[in-house]
Formats: C-alpha cells, sequence, structure tokens
C-alpha cells in the first residue's frame, strides 16, 4: 500500500484550527481531521470565492501534534467531512500551526433524505461565478480501512453529481445517468467556470462496478461535460484522442484565451487497453513529449476536435496522480501550465515542478527535490500563487511563487529562476 510519504516520518498537523459546533462533538476522540491531522490524499478540492473546499479523501491521523511531531499510533481512514480554509487570511510559513480550518459535517438532502457520498478520486467544481453551489462528481468508495468510523458503502450509480450550497450548507442531488451512467474515478478533471462548464475525462473504473477501489480495474473511454447551470451532462467521444487505449490517472486543465473558448490540455496519465483487465491502476505510462488538446468550441458542433501536439525542451517523464495549474501572461500573450508531483509507477514517486509554456509548447524545470508526493491537488490562487492540497511546501518562484499546503513535511522554501 503506497502512502504520498512513509508513515513512519514525522506528521505536522497544519493548524489547531476552528472546527463548526455541530461538527466537534461528532468527531472520534483521536480521529479530529484537523487536530489529529497527519496526510491526505486522493481528495477532491475547489477553490470558490477565496475559499479552498477540501472534500473526502484518505486521511492518516495521529496524537495531538505539539511542535510538529506525531504523538501516538497512527490510524488510516477516511476525511468523512467538508473542510474550508479562507484563503483571504495570512499565514506564516514558518509557523503552519496558525492557519485556520474549518470542518463540516455532511448532511442529508433535506428534499429526499439521501446523504451525499464519501468518497475518494472524485472531481469538486466550483460553478459559476453567480453560483452559490460547489458541485461534487463520482469518486469511489475506499476500503483501506471498513471499520473506520463513519465508514459509507459505496452508493448506486444514480446519483453521480451532487451540489452543496455555501450560503445554505444544504446538499442536493442530480440524476445524470442517460448520458453518464456509471460513478467513474480517477478521471482528470478540469473547469471553466466563465462558461458555466465543467469536464471528466472518464478514464478509469472497476469491472465489478466502478462505486469500488479494489477487485479488478478497466479503463473507460469518453470525457463528461456538465453544465453547472443546468447539472445536465453531456458524453463526448475521446477515441480520437485515446483510441481503443483509454487514459487513466491523467491532469486536465483549461486555457481560457486560446480558440473561440479556449482549450483543454491532458498531461500525463497511463493507458490500458479497453478489454483489459487487471488489479492495477497503473498501464503504460504516456510520454511527455507529446500533449493532448481539446478545442471546447468544438461541442457545439457535435464533432469533437482532439489534437496531438508536440513538446520541445527538457521534457520531464511520465507520470500520473500529479497536479497542474494554469496561469497566462498579464497580456495574455502566453500562458503556462505548471505541473507538480506525481508518481512514475506503481513505487517510483516524484519531487519536481516543471512549466510548459503555450504556445511554444516548451517544457522546463525549475524545482527538483527529495521529499515525493502524489495524490494531491492544485489551485491557483490570487494571480501568482498555486496552493497544492495534501503536502506542506512552498515554492517562491521569480514569476509565479507556488505555494503548496497540507500534508505530513516541515514547511520550506525554495528560489528558483525560470
Amino acid at each position: 500500500m503506497l502512502f504520498p510519504l512513509a508513515l513512519a516520518l514525522a506528521c505536522l498537523s497544519p493548524v489547531s484550527g476552528n472546527k463548526a459546533s455541530s461538527a466537534l462533538a461528532s468527531a472520534p476522540a483521536g480521529l479530529d481531521p484537523i487536530e489529529n491531522y497527519c496526510q491526505r490524499f486522493d481528495h477532491q478540492s475547489i477553490l470558490k470565492d477565496d475559499i479552498l473546499y477540501v472534500d473526502g479523501g484518505t486521511q492518516t491521523f495521529v496524537g495531538k501534534n505539539e511542535g510538529g511531531w506525531a504523538d501516538g499510533d497512527i490510524t488510516i481512514g477516511n476525511n468523512n467531512y467538508l473542510i474550508t480554509v479562507n484563503m483571504t487570511r495570512s499565514w506564516d510559513w514558518k509557523r503552519p500551526h496558525n492557519i485556520t480550518e474549518t470542518f463540516i459535517n455532511k448532511t442529508a438532502n433535506p428534499n429526499t433524505g439521501t446523504w451525499p457520498p464519501q468518497v475518494v478520486r472524485g472531481s469538486l467544481f466550483s460553478g459559476t461565478a453567480a453560483d452559490s453551489k460547489i458541485y461534487l462528481y463520482g469518486g469511489t468508495t475506499s476500503f483501506r480501512n471498513v471499520s473506520f468510523p463513519g465508514f459509507q458503502s459505496p452508493m448506486p450509480d444514480q446519483y453521480t453529481l451532487w451540489s452543496y450550497d455555501t450560503n445554505t450548507s444544504n446538499w442536493d442531488q442530480y440524476d445524470v445517468r442517460d448520458d453518464a451512467p456509471l460513478r467513474v474515478n480517477s478521471g482528470a478533471s478540469a473547469e471553466a467556470p466563465d462558461l458555466g462548464l465543467a469536464f471528466v475525462f472518464i478514464d478509469n473504473g472497476s469491472a465489478s462496478g466502478t462505486s469500488y477501489l479494489r477487485d479488478v480495474k478497466q479503463f473507460l473511454g469518453g470525457m463528461i461535460a456538465i453544465d453547472t447551470k443546468t447539472q445536465a451532462a453531456k458524453n463526448i467521444s475521446t477515441a480520437e484522442a485515446t483510441g481503443n487505449e483509454p487514459l487513466s490517472r491523467s491532469k486536465i486543465t483549461y486555457v481560457s484565451g486560446i480558440g473561440e473558448k479556449g482549450i483543454l490540455v491532458l498531461i500525463g496519465g497511463s493507458s490500458k487497453k479497453i478489454d483489459e483487465f487487471d488489479s492495477s491502476d497503473i498501464g503504460q505510462l504516456a510520454r511527455m513529449d507529446t500533449v493532448t488538446v481539446f478545442d471546447i468550441a468544438s461541442i457545439d458542433s457535435g464533432k469533437p476536435a482532439w489534437y496531438r501536439q508536440k513538446t520541445s525542451g527538457d521534457v520531464p517523464s511520465g507520470r500520473v496522480d500529479h497536479c497542474l495549474v494554469s496561469t497566462s501572461a498579464p497580456d495574455n500573450s502566453s500562458y503556462q501550465i505548471t505541473m507538480y508531483g506525481g508518481r512514475a509507477g506503481d513505487a517510483a514517486l516524484v519531487d519536481d515542478v516543471w512549466t510548459l509554456s503555450i504556445p511554444a509548447f516548451r517544457w522546463t524545470k525549475f524545482f527538483s527535490g527529495s521529499s515525493p508526493r502524489f495524490g494531491h491537488t492544485c489551485h491557483v490562487v490570487g494571480k501568482r500563487q498555486m496552493l497544492s492540497e495534501s503536502i506542506c511546501i512552498v515554492f517562491l518562484l521569480v514569476v509565479t511563487p507556488i505555494y503548496a499546503y497540507g500534508g505530513s513535511s516541515h514547511w520550506r522554501i525554495y528560489s528558483a529562476r525560470v
């Protein structure tokens, strides 16, 4: 079983934070998702209105941290809450305990009485700027510890799309089975909030039911486009992009300023044939000297336009479970996709940071370390920061400073020129 860092290492809780009063009483002793936090990975997160929302994922818990060191045994389980971090508040990277987090109990849909799913490897979306909801799509059930308090059995495939209203704290559910019949997991996801569209490259499932994270894995083809304004879904063919060998555990990001409606850029992942069944979620690693581009405007024509684009420069190694964000130059003359971490196979973990410049499609490496991580998520905060939720590390760069938050290591700072 793999973890982002060996569990024998010191675990640093990033906060001694605040918790919603209704949630405090329900957190079992020693399993508080904030006070006993050690690591979190395979979660889903999104930034909306300067608030970071972190849902689900696998988490390791330790006794109350004192001075940055774990005290007591380590327990692996699930994050059963929705965790928030206010990104308008400053903190000192040398003193991570002054970051304030809140965890919120999940509650049943008031209209149906159905509880929202507790999943790993799903997707979280912010919706449009005018929408008070965030949206949870897909995901799977982790069976790492079925005796963990609050363990939830796999949910039916009928309601794979859920929303959480950040104003009312209510959950709601949507039936999108007509175009998205399966509950997929490990799909590369991206969002174009200005268009009211969210995307999930539906590339990984399970032959025995895609709600289960065990048994035989089957890679699936296609990409789901979700209209967050109407909560409708559309299945888009990816045959031109991957053929009979769909990608799993790849990452995708939205670049707004190219073409009529922007593009999606798909990077990394591993591939298997659709009819190939085995227990591994890692197939043939995709090469990084080529990336896949999707023209969002082609959705309107009914003829999805996928392109294979050659890259140049110091090309990184193939990987899965990394994270991506995209930023633009002030005059929108160029764009940068930043890639952080991942794993280059079942056991080869990676600690590096790269940028892919567009339109040149040229790779540049600007950091390499010795504290690898995977299963994390990244978001752009403001105009000059990238935040990665899972492991504590801070990058300070000349062009784009990158901040990473969470996890099981102390905070560090580096300088690099790109």
